[in-house]
């Protein structure tokens, strides 16, 4: 094998490891771009707090995804929704709170399962869309063939040059 040749092939060889790294990090910035994001916050309740009671007319906010780009689309409006108390025990939705997915807004209700603690806190679990997220669903899917892509753009040019090295080195592949 003429020294060329094997030049060209190492330098396909590294080309090609270059190209696997590249692809990890390109569907890695894919997923950021294409997938919902579970958030976790904690929400003040001490403003519900009528003594040892909750006053249901108080009504709270979450921090993300109300008021800003992602009200325009339905998949960014915060959604499966999970509230625990400080106990870690999982409040029931219409029952211990009502949630309104338009305006990101909830209210407690005067439940047992509320008035166990007396902390002044609960933690809201939910999915939205993160600051990079592609609302439009046609740009996910385009964005979302890139790696496979780019994988098959490398292989495509790894063969090419494989067969031209076989060429150049007077090798048929036909019988």
């Amino acid at each position: 094998m003429k020294g060329k040749s094997v030049g060209i092939l190492l330098s396909v060889g590294v080309a090609l490891i270059i190209g696997i790294v590249l692809v990890t990090i390109i569907a890695e910035q894919t997923i950021t771009k294409t997938q919902l994001k579970w958030q976790s916050e904690t929400v003040d309740i001490s403003s519900t707090r009528l003594g040892s009671n909750i006053d249901p007319a108080v009504i709270l906010t979450l921090d993300t995804g109300v008021g800003n780009w992602r009200n325009r689309y339905h998949e960014c409006i915060p959604s499966s929704i999970n509230y625990y108390n400080q106990s870690g025990s999982i409040l029931a939705d219409a029952t211990d709170y009502v949630y309104t997915a338009a305006t990101g807004t909830f209210h407690l209700e005067d439940t047992d399962v509320i008035n166990q603690t007396d902390s002044n806190t609960t933690i809201a679990s939910y999915l939205y869309c993160p600051d990079e997220y592609l609302a439009e669903g046609w740009g996910r899917t385009v964005v979302n063939l890139v790696p496979g892509f780019f994988v098959l753009a490398l292989l495509l040019g790894t063969v090419y040059v494989i067969f031209h090295v076989l060429k150049e080195e007077g090798v048929t592949l036909t019988n």
